[in-house]
């Protein structure tokens, strides 16, 4: 459940009370059609309760955007002043290994760095400001990710993520080159430091980034930065 108290609603320009709550079914349907190949799918059905259905304030809270994403993967049978209704696939993938090679294909939850409050590294998932759920509930990247391991301690990661322009889903900014963003990642150990760089093109801009994280005395110190050009 949320609730808080806005100061000038949006519905009539005056103080009120808002609260919602949400309750989730998830199916989780997973398919080992071999060793090698694994089909999972995460299928939430929600309903949202409350008292300011309808309004600027829902929408921006509640209704999350799928503005670019490559697939459109989230109904909504039910909007009426009380009850919202939404059926939407949080997680729709198909995992092939190969030996020491690892391909995933679908949406997909891809998250980089080590920090645990905000993470500067995470990039394709970020966490929302106004999420009320942890980043396992963030909407996932419909992407293509390639994995290879050549030592226990080592990952080297390719990641494609197209993204379609102005919310085109039928035209030539469907499948335009433009947003697409492509990423790689190094990652590896040495003695007791996790040292991770990444590089590539996001949102039509170049970045690059490392990632430190190393025992220090009873704990842990964690340490990231990212540099974008422009």
């Amino acid at each position: 459940a949320a609730y808080y108290r806005a100061r000038n609603y949006s519905e009539s320009g005056t103080h009120r009370d808002l609260i919602a709550n949400l309750s989730r079914l998830r199916l989780s349907p997973e398919l080992n059609l071999s060793d090698r190949l694994l089909v999972h799918v995460d299928c939430d059905n929600e309903i949202i309760a409350g008292t300011y259905l309808k309004s600027r304030e829902f929408d921006s809270f509640w209704r999350y955007s799928q503005y670019n994403d490559l697939a459109h993967l989230s109904w909504e049978p039910w909007y009426g002043k009380r009850l919202y209704y939404r059926v939407r696939i949080h997680r729709a993938y198909a995992k092939l290994v190969l030996g020491d090679f690892t391909l995933t294909a679908g949406r997909q939850q891809i998250r980089f760095g080590s920090a645990r409050l905000w993470n500067p590294l995470d990039i394709l998932n970020p966490i929302s400001p106004t999420s009320i759920e942890g980043p396992e509930e963030q909407k996932g990247t419909d992407a293509i990710r390639l994995e290879y391991y050549p030592s226990d301690k080592t990952e080297i990661a390719i990641i494609i993520d197209h993204k379609r322009v102005n919310d085109d889903l039928n035209g030539r900014g469907a499948l335009s080159y433009r947003n697409t963003n492509v990423l790689g990642r190094l990652k590896t150990t040495v003695v007791e430091t996790e040292i991770a760089a990444l590089g590539g093109r996001i949102s039509r801009r170049l970045v690059g980034g490392v990632d430190v994280s190393t025992n220090f005395l009873d704990g842990m110190l964690r340490g990231s930065a990212l540099y974008n050009v422009p």
